[in-house]
């Protein structure tokens, strides 16, 4: 009982402009990141792709 306890880990926050370009993901974290990005950019692009398609007939 006289051990000192385990130091705990810092979590600290996350600059997004000089800490997040060091992170390494693992292949599925990336596809990840890009399947919600792609789906963002659909979603938001949707009223533009149903005028197109109005336009079109």
């Amino acid at each position: 009982m006289t051990e000192p306890a385990k130091k705990r880990p810092e979590f600290r926050n996350i600059n997004a402009l000089t800490d997040l370009p060091s992170y390494r993901l693992p292949a599925a974290g990336v596809v990840s990141i890009l399947h919600r990005i792609s789906g963002v950019l659909m979603f938001a692009l949707m009223p533009f792709i149903i005028w197109m398609f109005d336009k079109s007939i």
